[in-house]
């Protein structure tokens, strides 16, 4: 996942190579703890829609239009900023298979 961010790079005359390695020291330890944190960016996403959906519910059964579109923001943010957390190893993994197809 994040291992292809520690590598190493071999020079040649002509081409330059980079490969992941995961044989360094801490490099497992700095993995989990880039694994424990994404679930925690998950973990207060889903407490963040909770709150904000709750936050609608009571401005809307109060008639207080500001609550409600407040809550409405933070629950679309809570599920951008989980989308965006779930995916990132992806996204990751693509820009580097992408820019390791330029020459």
């Amino acid at each position: 996942m994040i291992g292809l961010i520690i590598s190493t790079v071999v020079a040649t005359p002509n081409t330059v190579t980079v490969s992941p390695n995961t044989s360094l020291p801490g490099s497992t330890t700095i993995m989990s703890l880039i694994g424990g944190l994404d679930y925690f960016v998950i973990a207060l996403a889903v407490l963040g829609a909770l709150l904000s959906a709750g936050a609608m519910a009571i401005g809307n059964h109060s008639s207080n239009g500001r609550l409600a579109d407040r809550g409405k923001t933070g629950l679309i943010t809570a599920i951008v900023v989980a989308v965006i957390a779930g995916s990132i190893a992806a996204i990751i993994n693509f820009a580097v298979a992408t820019g390791g197809k330029i020459h």
